[in-house]
């Protein structure tokens, strides 16, 4: 016999505004950067995304400026850092020193160190079932250490263990555990991650690895873009993704390699080459530089190409859904990618360019038909504002 306890009752917990205190935004980086909010930064490899970070990190622990004289209000303070792609000792730290910054207020997630009776094991850190170790972390922070401005994770599918990172029921509840971390203890956690290959993304969005809530939860982000006015490969742009919070249209950088002497001992060394950040001015790319369709007039060409198609096709009579299917592919419309929800979403907006609707005509089959003598009119296409609907 089970021994769980039924509830009593199950109540809904209501908070009425009017007892909420409105609040200001509190900003590490004026209008950039938000205190106690998730972020995200996403781009292409190559794109000097971690020196970028690195730089921005430096700044923090130095009390220093950030990029275009917005002050640092905050003075030197703790960063921690999540980052196992680059070696510590012979990329990270030096390009904390080169960028001005303070290694003494730099923290590196190297492991877990599980203590059970006399014993130590490590293990390597997952957030997803070490959160609880990262708030603890936390709570009992190194004294004479000051408290941490800012948590970097990078890349963070590197952190989340056994979560898959397409499934958004495993991946939504870890980010919003960051985010009552930042809630919690005040402070700005930046998760960064690569945009996939798909060639046929319609939005921004559909770029970034992983599931929807990869720039869904967080509350403000970036992406790193090349910068498409210059002819120097290591010229990029640094672009708000989601910024709900600011108006801030972003900043162009460039990465170089310089050469840096540091004291090792009483020995003074030259690393020859440690890669630099040096920033730039107004960024000129957007979020429609980030998706190759994007809303452009490519995509809006190939659905009202293809609707004409299925016009056509459907106006000697009803057709199952698969033979319209394949009318298009006839035509040439074959969906470059093997993402079904892309897939599912073009034939949407073609069978409603069309002026048809779907209906389950038998148990296992899917019908089209014509409900509009005339096409829709073009001039109301909003991709962005498209349900999702299966053509099955």
């Amino acid at each position: 016999m089970s021994t769980n306890k039924v509830p009593d009752r199950i109540d809904l917990k209501l908070v009425w505004a009017d007892t909420i205190v409105p609040e200001n935004v509190e900003w590490i980086w004026q209008d950039v950067i938000p205190q106690s909010e998730l972020g995200y930064c996403y781009g292409y490899s190559g794109q000097g995304k971690s020196p970028l970070w690195t730089d921005i990190c430096a700044r923090v622990t130095a009390g220093a400026a950030f990029p275009g004289g917005a002050e640092n209000t905050f003075g030197p303070r703790s960063v921690l850092m999540m980052s196992r792609e680059d070696d510590w000792s012979k990329v990270v730290v030096p390009r904390i020193i080169a960028a001005c910054g303070n290694p003494a207020l730099v923290a590196n997630v190297e492991c877990s160190v599980i203590t059970k009776d006399a014993s130590i094991e490590e293990r390597t850190t997952a957030l997803g079932r070490d959160i609880g170790t990262l708030i603890t972390t936390l709570k009992d922070w190194q004294p004479g250490k000051p408290f941490p401005l800012l948590i970097l994770i990078d890349p963070f599918f590197d952190y989340i263990g056994e979560i898959k990172p397409k499934e958004e029921s495993e991946v939504a509840p870890l980010l919003n555990d960051l985010v009552r971390i930042c809630k919690r203890f005040n402070i700005t956690i930046i998760i960064l991650g690569h945009f996939n290959k798909r060639s046929d993304a319609a939005y921004h969005t559909e770029k970034v690895m992983g599931c929807q809530a990869m720039t869904r939860v967080p509350r403000f982000g970036f992406y790193v873009l090349q910068d498409k006015e210059s002819s120097d490969k290591h010229v990029h742009e640094l672009i708000p993704g989601r910024q709900s919070l600011s108006a801030w249209s972003g900043l162009k950088y460039s990465t170089t390699a310089v050469p840096l002497e540091v004291t090792v001992g009483k020995k003074k060394v030259i690393l020859r080459s440690v890669v630099s950040i040096k920033w730039g001015g107004a960024a000129k790319g957007t979020t429609e530089d980030v998706g190759v369709k994007s809303a452009s007039s490519e995509a809006k060409s190939d659905v009202e190409e293809a609707s004409v198609i299925i016009h056509k096709f459907l106006a000697a009579g009803e057709k199952s859904c698969a033979d319209c299917i394949e009318q298009l592919k006839l035509a040439g419309f074959v969906c470059s990618s093997e993402d079904e929800v892309a897939e599912r979403r073009f034939h949407s907006r073609v069978r409603k360019k069309a002026g048809a609707e779907s209906y389950q005509k038998s148990q296992r089959q899917w019908w089209w038909r014509l409900v509009y003598p005339e096409q829709a009119s073009f001039d109301d296409y909003n991709p962005a504002l498209e349900t999702e609907e299966a053509t099955q």
